[in-house]
């Protein structure tokens, strides 16, 4: 089993929250291996947003991460955030 973490960095005034649950939908209705998830937002700055998500192995994470499902979804969050996400 591994666990993986993103953490991002919305611009000022945008709400991840239904994008982020996007994800996860996907991950768990699509994707074998997904076992599941975590949102940790930081409560001095909501722009600060962390996610843990926990998979079989890293077969299952790397399947999922180059998916076009993943890829479309992430396409649609890139614009609001302020900086390439860190994994």
């Amino acid at each position: 089993m591994i666990r993986v973490m993103i953490e991002r960095k919305a611009k000022a005034g945008e709400d991840l929250s239904s994008l982020l649950v996007e994800l996860r939908v996907a991950a768990i209705t699509h994707f074998p291996g997904y076992i599941g998830g975590e949102t940790l937002v930081n409560t001095k700055d909501r722009a600060d947003i962390v996610v843990l998500s926990t998979w079989q192995n890293i077969k299952d994470w790397e399947r999922w991460a180059g998916s076009e499902t993943r890829v479309k979804l992430y396409e649609r969050i890139e614009p609001l955030l302020k900086e390439k996400p860190s994994v």
